[in-house]
């Protein structure tokens, strides 16, 4: 101060409250779509059947938490399971190129996957199928025509909806 004397503080001066900590509803986005994103969860498909990966979109229709992904191949599935890293992944076993027996073995070497349950889905039903998918590192190997009970019950085990 150019006369030596002291003042105030600039918020002493102009009578301005220290913020508090507490938020004002109008700064907290409330929105569906936003909590839908923070809950939402994700499964992958790996399957060249277009059909195949509809019907399942169509099951997950009634659970809004879980977002599906898809591929129509293991390259593409192995590409995209590492970069988006689901809870559940589907995979099936005849794929072209890569066997979704490869795909599994593949993906269960990555730690950031570590956690994710990765169940064989398959029209392959010959029991020497069956024990080299669950040698690879399937947590279980589903056959199709897929029993939509027991689907629904895998799905709603390794996905549970997050409080």
């Amino acid at each position: 101060m150019p006369d030596g004397t002291a003042r105030g503080t600039f918020l002493d001066e102009h009578k301005v409250e220290a913020p508090t900590n507490q938020v004002t509803p109008d700064v907290i986005d409330h929105s569906d779509e936003v909590l839908h994103k923070i809950s939402q969860q994700k499964i992958f498909y790996i399957e060249d059947n277009p059909a195949s990966r509809e019907l399942i979109k169509t099951l997950l229709e009634d659970y809004p938490h879980i977002e599906l992904l898809t591929a129509s191949t293991a390259e593409q599935g192995i590409e995209i399971a590492q970069s988006q890293l689901p809870e559940l992944l589907f995979i099936d076993i005849d794929l072209p190129n890569i066997s979704g027996i490869s795909a599994v073995k593949i993906l269960k070497q990555d730690p950031n996957l570590s956690n994710a349950k990765m169940y064989a889905l398959s029209a392959d039903v010959l029991p020497d199928q069956i024990d080299k998918g669950m040698a690879a590192g399937f947590d279980a190997y589903l056959t199709k025509p897929v029993e939509i009970r027991e689907l629904i019950r895998v799905i709603e085990e390794a996905v549970p909806i997050k409080q």
